[in-house]
């Protein structure tokens, strides 16, 4: 969901999440305490895989509301995808998120919780811009602000809710996929988030975000180093960040550029 997160002087998680997630971000670290919020990110990578080389360019609106300790938010992203030099474009996967903060402490900040998302099959499939089924996910995040410091992460579990003709759950044999937002049919995946407020409007934030692949042949590990600027003006957030994989084929530099407007 993400063209730049490559403007390194405009981090966050991938998914404003992220994250946004967004490679799919396994649970977003939360990052804002607004009752309303709308986003939009775009992003940029290049990537090489067995099979493909090239880039791909995507944008991803994304709309979030909290509530007495939970919050929710939905997106729907968009990409043009190089693969070989040719060229595809069209919707990426649609998603879902809701978590709630089981426990939470003032002094320092600290908040720990729940969280559940779903991603439906609305990109293709075919052409490496969805998963081509609903993919389910479930895991707790925590946060902890102490002073000028703030430490964030995650731990889910993801499942493709997809079965064989005699109804039971398919085994899978290949690796991560699509090409822009990989993720294997099943694994463990986390992210940590660590960040240092310079002033009450500038914030330095790099992520870390891993997965391993669980009982499937052919799965893929993916990891990768984020880092970026996170601003704020009044109701108006902007987020870059730039990121390189540590293990795996997913993308070879994919950066990103997150505003984000609380209400």
């Amino acid at each position: 969901m993400k063209i730049l997160r490559v403007v390194l002087v405009l981090s966050t998680i991938c998914c404003v999440e992220v994250a946004r997630a967004q490679h799919c971000a396994p649970v977003a670290v939360p990052t804002s305490a607004a009752r309303r919020s709308a986003s939009l990110s775009v992003e940029a990578a290049t990537y090489r895989t067995e099979r493909y080389a090239g880039s791909w360019q995507g944008v991803r609106p994304e709309l979030g509301a909290s509530q007495a300790g939970f919050s929710g938010r939905v997106w729907l992203p968009a990409y043009r995808l190089n693969r070989n030099g040719l060229e595809v474009a069209g919707l990426g996967d649609a998603g879902v998120e809701i978590r709630a903060i089981a426990w939470s402490a003032k002094e320092p900040s600290f908040a720990l919780g729940p969280v559940v998302a779903l991603t439906l099959p609305t990109g293709s499939a075919q052409h490496d811009l969805g998963m081509g089924h609903v993919m389910a996910m479930g895991g707790v995040f925590d946060s902890f602000n102490w002073k000028a410091w703030r430490l964030g992460t995650s731990v889910s579990l993801a499942r493709a809710l997809i079965r064989n003709g005699s109804g039971a759950p398919t085994h899978h044999h290949h690796g991560a996929g699509p090409i822009v937002e990989p993720m294997n049919q099943s694994e463990i995946g986390g992210e940590v988030l660590l960040g240092v407020e310079f002033s009450k409007h500038a914030t330095v934030e790099t992520t870390l975000s891993v997965a391993w692949p669980l009982a499937i042949s052919g799965g893929e590990r993916r990891g990768a180093f984020g880092f970026g600027p996170v601003f704020s003006i009044g109701s108006l957030g902007l987020r870059g960040k730039i990121e390189a994989p540590l293990v795996g084929d997913a993308f070879r530099l994919r950066g990103s550029l997150d505003a984000e407007w609380a209400f």
